[in-house]
């Protein structure tokens, strides 16, 4: 009779199982070995949440993506070159994220939502590592992310004081790294934490639906100053040379945002011109290519560069700096949906969190950074944080079950 494990031994299970689901390495043909060992052990963790609504929104979602993205590319095969890497990695990373987010949750139960989420990170530093050697900017592009939830998460087990610090110290490690986005997330995630332990220390305790309500508002307000702060800073190159000459170029025209993100234009323009997407694995054709050009040529921005020939369009896929456009280019309509449904349980995380006065700042800034680059960020970098978000929302209690909870004790009281 096999002997149970102990404890101790379940808990270093479910830490080495987590931190391995979040490997971002990719093998050959496109497999993308954090997908397949998250989809290989999706019949042990969909138990954890098989009774959550949400996870089987997004199963279904997810299924209905792949399929739709693998019809698609059959359909195209006569007019498109098809790049079967493309494709394989399109497809891991849609069933990735229902099964993913299992894996944590399932995590979870055994190490406690912070110990899972950090444990979750140890992987994708590890994957990090690999890939800084060839980049210009390792913490931007390979260890920033990670490490800020790394710390965040473990900072909320200790104290207020550690999580606020850790936030100021992330800051400032991106301000010397030049990275104006994650700026102006970890300027809001200090904000909250800051209002959150002034209110403590007067002793106020609100209601949760009067917390949240409080707290969104002030988040808005929050991120508005945040994005005229850092914009400021760069234009006065405090941000450095770099971020200075960019938020220089932008600010010429008169929006900055699409100044910014011309990407945008190029998703407008084909969204326009073949509304049903593509198809997983599906490469650009020329034409599809001047389609895309012209469409960020109306924003004003010159699109005849290596940037846009070699990596958007040049790659054999879609890339378009926009999770939910490259969703919708490999796997249409259902592929946007799974895109909104992930962004709307950031939200829901968000809120989630957001109801108490002693809020998780890992799941701040996580909620912030899906829902951003699901909009304006590549869905290659992002596909880890967004099950990281799902099972935030899910872990979390939601505010109905805080708001009984609230009023109980205060009939205690």
């Amino acid at each position: 009779m096999p002997t149970r494990l102990t404890p101790t031994r379940r808990k270093l299970l479910a830490a080495a199982a987590v931190a391995a689901v979040s490997w971002r390495t990719s093998l050959a043909f496109g497999i993308n070995l954090g997908d397949v060992l998250a989809v290989t052990l999706f019949p042990l963790t969909w138990k954890a949440a098989r009774y959550s609504r949400a996870i089987g929104l997004l199963m279904l979602c997810s299924l209905a993506a792949i399929a739709t993205g693998l019809v698609l590319m059959l359909a195209a095969a006569a007019e498109f070159v098809i790049v079967p890497s493309g494709a394989m990695s399109m497809v891991l990373a849609a069933a990735a994220i229902p099964a993913g987010a299992c894996a944590i949750i399932w995590a979870a139960k055994e190490l406690g939502v912070d110990l899972a989420a950090a444990c979750f990170m140890i992987g994708l530093l590890a994957d990090a590592s690999i890939r800084a050697v060839s980049l210009d900017n390792p913490w931007k592009f390979a260890f920033g992310l990670p490490t800020s939830v790394l710390l965040l998460a473990l900072a909320h087990r200790r104290s207020r004081a550690a999580e606020i610090l850790a936030a100021v110290v992330l800051a400032a490690a991106y301000l010397l790294n030049d990275s104006r986005s994650a700026i102006g997330f970890l300027l809001v995630t200090t904000a909250i934490l800051l209002c959150q332990a002034i209110a403590s220390r007067t002793h106020v305790h609100p209601s949760p639906r009067a917390a949240l309500g409080a707290q969104a508002s002030l988040i808005a307000v929050l991120g508005a100053c945040a994005v005229g702060v850092v914009l400021a800073a760069s234009s006065s190159g405090y941000l450095g040379e770099a971020a200075r000459a960019r938020t220089a170029t932008q600010s010429a025209t008169s929006n900055v945002l699409t100044a910014a993100r011309p990407e945008m234009g190029a998703t407008f323009a084909l969204l326009r011109d073949r509304p049903w997407g593509y198809g997983a694995g599906v490469a650009p054709r020329y034409g599809d290519i001047r389609v895309a050009m012209d469409g960020m040529q109306t924003l004003g921005y010159e699109p005849n560069n290596n940037y846009v020939l070699h990596y958007m369009l040049g790659g054999g896929h879609f890339e378009l700096h926009s999770a939910l456009a490259d969703l919708w280019a490999a796997l249409s309509i259902p592929g946007l949906l799974l895109g909104l449904a992930v962004m709307g349980l950031s939200f829901v995380a968000l809120g989630r969190t957001l109801t108490t006065l002693r809020s998780r700042g890992w799941i701040v800034f996580v909620a912030v950074v899906v829902a951003w680059n699901c909009l304006f960020g590549p869905l290659s970098t992002i596909v880890a944080y967004m099950e990281l978000a799902v099972a935030a929302a899910v872990c979390m209690p939601s505010v109905a079950e805080q708001t009984a909870q609230y009023r109980s004790s205060t009939q205690v009281r």
